[in-house]
């Protein structure tokens, strides 16, 4: 009888022994997923902060570019096509929703 109690309790130790590894891997699993969501969200932050700054940078260019094409149409001038192209992509950005 005390082999069968023997013999029992270590099925019994090694059966609790692969729950504990197995509960130890998902752990380890959430952990790496909430870094994952913490990573995200650092990014997402750190982003916003930036495209806010591009947008304000991009409004500041759009209005010197209207402000110099209201000049050149006064004194008959034609703008560079590349500064045009320039005007027009600060213009885009400028209307990003934040």
């Amino acid at each position: 009888m005390k082999k069968v109690e023997s013999i029992w309790a270590e099925l019994s130790a090694k059966e609790a022994s692969k729950e504990v590894a197995q509960e130890s891997t998902e752990l380890s699993e959430v952990k790496v997923e909430l870094a994952m969501v913490q990573d995200v969200v650092k990014d997402y932050e750190i982003m916003q902060g930036q495209l806010k700054s591009i947008v304000n940078i991009a409004s500041r260019r759009a209005y010197n570019f209207d402000e110099v094409m209201d000049m050149a149409n006064k004194v008959g001038v034609d703008m560079d096509a590349k500064f045009k192209e320039a005007g027009e992509f600060f213009k885009r950005i400028e209307k990003i929703k934040l």
